[in-house]
């Protein structure tokens, strides 16, 4: 680590959190906020998948649903606790020392911002390390996945939204399946768990084997009954299509 970001990783101590989100996204994200006091010591970054040539309101509406100020953070912009950042949709964003990076998106192809979440939480788990947070909410793909791992091996926690209460489990299920997941729970057990890790006594543990177990158990016992009831073997269905 250079001289410039040891000193912004031993100023003030808050956790930076990426929130990855696509389709269904948005409703999690107001269910989050709803939790989210404006002076917990956190920094949120919302990167919500949308199409790169059209403008978004989602920064406007984040505003409606929470008292932290809301930013669209610039090229330079200094990463600031007890705000939320929302990525432009025509921008590629990450985090440098401390600061926010923007490039724009390489030529027009179809679906250009698929790894966008994955881009900016490996830049954040390279910048902010143990401080860094993975938040992986509603949606369809894979993104965010792989970043979540990055940041869980930089010594970050990573939550994922329990794929049961998402509009679409694409993107928790992905997640789930790289074995990132720190915490699988639903948003407002999640928004507890980001409020406790800002915490200095706060010990970091993981649900994650408990939430499989669980699944794992009542989908068994769900796919013996229909078996027994009504002759239909679903055995060979695998986990993510069966939830």
């Amino acid at each position: 680590m250079d001289s410039a970001a040891e000193e912004h990783a031993t100023a003030d101590e808050f956790l930076v959190i990426g929130i990855g989100a696509s389709a269904g996204g948005i409703a999690a994200i107001q269910s989050l906020l709803k939790h989210i006091p404006a002076t917990a010591n956190l920094t949120l970054v919302v990167i919500q998948h949308s199409v790169p040539d059209k403008p978004s309101q989602l920064a406007t509406l984040i505003g409606k649903w929470t008292a932290m100020p809301v930013r669209e953070p610039n090229d330079g912009m200094k990463v600031e606790p007890h705000c939320i950042y929302v990525a432009r949709p025509d921008r590629i964003l990450g985090l440098k020392d401390g600061m926010f990076v923007t490039r724009p998106f390489g030529l027009p192809v179809a679906g250009a911002g698929i790894d966008t979440i994955d881009s900016f939480f490996e830049s954040l788990a390279e910048d902010f390390g143990p401080r860094a947070v993975a938040v992986v909410l509603s949606g369809t793909g894979a993104d965010g996945a792989a970043g979540a791992v990055r940041i869980k091996q930089a010594g970050g926690m990573v939550l994922v939204q329990d794929p049961t209460t998402a509009m679409y489990d694409g993107m928790p299920n992905a997640a789930i399946a790289n074995g990132g997941a720190d915490h699988i729970l639903p948003l407002s057990a999640l928004a507890l768990e980001l409020l406790a890790g800002t915490s200095p006594s706060y010990v970091r543990s993981s649900s994650a084997a408990t939430w499989a177990d669980g699944v794992t158990k009542a989908l068994d016992g769900i796919i013996e009954l229909i078996q027994s009831k009504a002759g239909i073997d679903l055995t060979a269905y695998k986990t993510a299509p069966l939830l």
